[in-house]
């Protein structure tokens, strides 16, 4: 006849360490089988949400301080007469130095960028993805009133980029006039200081 702590007896510590290898192994079979690379990609667009997400925390933080937003020149992004403003220019990274003044203010300790080609460029770009800040006159908009900042996302179907919002690409955030649809790529996710009330839902 068995004695009841023979009954209650568990596991030893060495059948612990077996199944906890053993579930190991199998996690990262499963890993490997569901495409690491969408994971990764997956993994690239979330840090691109949250690092925008604490630039434009930083921004409203220095709009308290400063009633009013960075920004690089008074004039339309698609007209000449400053270097902002020229699409064609707009493919250098020194356009994040109109942000530096968050950093060198204390609202931010680094001015982030895309995770893979590291730039802060131009929403106009097409070398690569970046991250892109906008706050000019125009469509409804003063510079430095107003800001816009993103990116541009790997995963295409991202419920949050602009082709995505409200489930129709046709609907799309509004500039600052709040009638003219935001024409930007439709991979884009897009923080904005403003709403309007015609904006798709979801739209930040």
């Amino acid at each position: 006849m068995k004695r009841q702590d023979d009954l209650q007896k568990g596991f030893s510590l060495l059948e612990l360490l077996v199944v906890i290898a053993v579930i190991g192994v199998l996690a990262a079979l499963i890993f490997v089988l569901i495409d690491p690379g969408a994971r990764m990609a997956q993994a690239r667009d979330a840090q691109r949400k949250s690092d925008l997400r604490q630039i434009a925390n930083a921004l409203d933080a220095y709009f308290v301080e400063n009633t009013g937003y960075p920004f690089p020149c008074d004039c339309i992004q698609t007209q000449g007469g400053c270097s902002s403003a020229n699409p064609s220019s707009w493919h250098v990274v020194s356009l994040s130095a109109v942000l530096d003044v968050l950093i060198g203010e204390g609202y931010l300790r680094e001015l982030y960028s895309d995770p893979i080609n590291d730039a802060f460029a131009s929403v106009w770009q097409t070398d690569g993805s970046s991250y892109f800040y906008v706050s000019e006159t125009g469509m409804g908009g003063v510079a430095g009133d107003y800001y816009m900042i993103g990116a541009f996302l790997e995963n295409e179907n991202d419920f949050w980029t602009l082709d995505n919002l409200g489930g129709d690409p046709n609907i799309r955030p509004k500039y600052p006039d709040c009638s003219t649809n935001i024409g930007f790529d439709g991979r884009i996710y897009l923080i904005r200081s403003y709403r309007c009330d015609n904006d798709p839902i979801g739209s930040l």
